[in-house]
């Protein structure tokens, strides 16, 4: 028993450092291009270790200059368009959420699921009915176009998400603070949403992470003024092909806010991931 039980420990361990490296290997292969001078992306035999490390990868994609011009513009249109778009998703699935989850009726777990089916509807079946209601009403190019699509497509997701948060709440902490004299929106803000700032840091993450990556709306919907940093990351494509180095670079770039919130939240998103987040 004793050789069988350390067989499948060593086993496992061995099972467990495979999928590490398969699932580290790109992010280090990543990094390992940003800092190759041009042309290092492709030598033959492969550069396991950049020979000549450079940052001009990097100054390339922060002042704009090369195949990208615009610079950090990029990255401040997609700063101002994820944070804008979680709040506004954040607070409105968060008001929708609570009353979906206190409202007593047979119809609140079908309106839910009618929530949560419009976001199984992928990108690319919407994003041309959008950007004819976009051209009409002056939204391309703009931050408050992309905003609104990005909350659209964040809305459902927050909203679910809460709502199993809120279910978990024992209703009759929310009597006892009305017995106290809280009116609805008091009981909500100084008893429940304390008690789900997990969720919240969750649903945020989580809505901050897509409006941050999201390529498509992005794509058809702006032109220079409103590009965001997955656009700049496309653009790095010359006469020979795809400059690799400088997009790995701004790759590293739009990696670093998301593993930023993600470790300033890593408390918040392991209590949130295993508990009303995964309630229906």
């Amino acid at each position: 028993m004793r050789l069988r039980r350390g067989i499948v420990t060593v086993v496992t361990y061995i099972l467990v450092v495979v999928v590490l490296a398969m699932t580290l290997f790109p992010f280090y292969w990543m990094i390992n291009t940003a800092f190759k001078s041009k042309g290092g992306a492709l030598a033959i035999p492969p550069q396991w270790i950049p020979e000549n490390p450079t940052l001009e990868n990097f100054k390339e994609v922060i002042t704009g200059t090369g195949m990208a011009q615009g610079g950090l513009r990029y990255a401040m249109n997609s700063l101002v368009i994820a944070t804008a778009s979680m709040v506004i998703a954040l607070l409105l699935g968060t008001l929708a959420a609570y009353g979906l989850a206190r409202w007593e009726s047979k119809w609140s777990d079908r309106i839910s699921m009618w929530i949560l089916s419009t976001r199984m509807f992928p990108p690319s079946v919407t994003v041309i009915p959008v950007f004819l209601m976009f051209v009409r009403l002056g939204l391309v190019d703009t931050h408050l176009g992309l905003i609104i699509a990005y909350v659209t497509y964040n809305l459902p997701f927050v909203t679910w998400m809460m709502r199993g948060f809120f279910t978990e709440i024992p209703a009759e902490l929310e009597d006892a603070a009305r017995v106290d004299g809280c009116s609805n929106l008091g009981v909500l803000f100084r008893v429940s949403l304390p008690l789900v700032r997990s969720g919240l840091a969750v649903a945020g993450l989580f809505a901050f992470v897509f409006s941050w990556n999201e390529f498509l709306f992005a794509l058809v919907l702006t032109r220079i003024r409103a590009s965001t940093i997955p656009i700049q990351m496309a653009s790095y494509q010359g006469v020979k092909g795809l400059i690799w180095e400088s997009m790995m670079a701004c790759a590293v770039i739009t990696s670093l806010p998301g593993v930023v919130l993600a470790f300033l939240a890593q408390k918040h998103l392991v209590k949130g991931l295993s508990m009303g987040a995964v309630k229906g």
